[in-house]
C-alpha cells in the first residue's frame, strides 16, 4: 500500500492501516513524525516529492504496490491513472456522474451549475439534503441545512457570494442520512 502525504490525516490512516493483518507494508511519501514513529510494516520515503507521479509511479511498480491512497485533495487535479493528463476526479460531480453510470450505489442527487435551478430543487425536495461544493474546498464546502431556509442562504453564499470562489460553480445537493 502506498499512502501520498504528510499531515494528521495520513499519520492517522498508517496507524490504522499498520493493525491491518490484511495490509504488508505500508509506504509513506512523504510521510511525517507521526507516520515515522516506529509502527511496524510503515516506511517513510521522505525523499520522494509526493507530485512527482513518475517516481510515484516508478515506487508502485518496484513495490507491487496494488492500492495508493491519496491523503491531500491536490494530486486529484494532477494526473489521470496513466499519469498522462488531468481529470476532474476532484469535482464531485464528475464522482456522482460516474457512480450513477457505472451501478454504484449511492443516494439520490442532482448537479447544478445555476442558482435559480438548484434554489427550485431544493423547493420540491421531500428529504433532508448535504449541499457540496463541486471543487476543493479544504474539506470546508459542505453544508447540512436543517430547514429550507438554511439551504437557501447556502446555495446563496457558494453560488452568488462565491464563499467557496470557483469551487463553488457547481453544487451538488443530495439525498443526507439525518433525520
Amino acid at each position: 500500500m502506498l499512502l501520498v502525504g504528510s499531515g494528521g490525516r495520513e499519520s492517522a490512516l498508517v496507524w490504522k492501516l499498520a493493525q491491518s493483518k490484511l495490509v504488508q507494508d505500508n509506504l509513506v511519501v512523504p510521510g511525517n513524525g507521526g507516520t515515522a514513529r516506529g509502527l511496524q510494516k510503515v516506511q517513510n520515503i521522505s525523499h520522494v516529492d509526493p507530485d512527482d507521479f513518475p517516481v510515484l509511479l516508478a515506487l508502485v511498480r518496484e513495490h507491487g504496490v496494488n492500492l495508493v491512497i491519496l491523503g491531500p485533495e491536490a494530486p486529484l487535479l494532477k494526473y489521470d491513472v496513466s499519469g498522462q493528463r488531468k481529470l476532474p476526479l476532484a469535482w464531485k460531480t464528475f464522482s456522482k456522474n460516474f457512480l450513477a453510470r457505472h451501478p454504484i450505489p449511492t443516494v439520490q442527487y442532482q448537479n447544478f451549475s445555476d442558482y435559480d435551478k438548484a434554489r427550485q430543487y431544493v423547493d420540491g425536495v421531500p428529504y433532508n439534503i448535504v449541499m457540496k461544493v463541486a471543487g476543493l474546498a479544504a474539506g470546508k464546502g459542505v453544508i447540512l441545512p436543517s430547514s429550507k431556509e438554511e439551504a437557501y442562504a447556502g446555495l446563496k453564499n457558494i453560488m452568488l457570494a462565491k464563499q467557496f470562489g470557483s469551487a463553488g460553480d457547481e453544487v451538488v445537493i443530495e439525498e443526507s442520512g439525518r433525520r
